[in-house]
């Protein structure tokens, strides 16, 4: 059972899997899926990106809940963002509350890509309006 309402628990009522634990069911389906074993709904590339379907997650205390794969320790990819335009789609495709780490990917894109003062300049401009983050986190980042 969980613990606390941060925990969750993957169950199975047959016998033989009594045995398994949360984290079994989830690399067995992984590995059955890589194999051909299992088969993802065709709209799901991986089962990541099926447990991270907002579509399962409800709606609490009137808020809805968004996960972000990319929190978890899945890697995070970096698109080479050659021109001003690129950039400003990539950011467009930014979840509203991307954190750190997602918008340091899109600085490493805009170096990536040759680092070119319109990219820049439109990364910082994007960046700054999100009015999070003060001048040495702009740094950082």
């Amino acid at each position: 059972m969980c613990q606390n309402e941060d925990d969750f628990v993957i169950t199975c009522l047959h016998d033989h899997c009594r045995h398994l634990t949360t984290w079994d069911h989830i690399r067995l389906w992984d590995e059955n899926e890589k194999a051909g074993v299992a088969v993802l709904p065709d709209e799901y590339d991986t089962l990541s990106d099926l447990l991270c379907d907002s579509d399962l997650y409800p709606i609490v205390d009137e808020e809805e809940f968004h996960f972000d794969k990319f929190d978890y320790g899945v890697p995070i990819p970096i698109d080479r963002l050659t021109t001003a335009k690129k950039v400003e789609q990539a950011f467009k495709a930014l979840p509203a509350d991307a954190g750190k780490d997602r918008i340091a990917a899109l600085y490493a894109g805009v170096e990536s890509g040759g680092g070119k003062g319109p990219a820049s300049e439109k990364l910082k401009e994007l960046v700054k309006g999100l009015g999070r983050f003060d001048g040495n986190e702009l740094r950082a980042l």
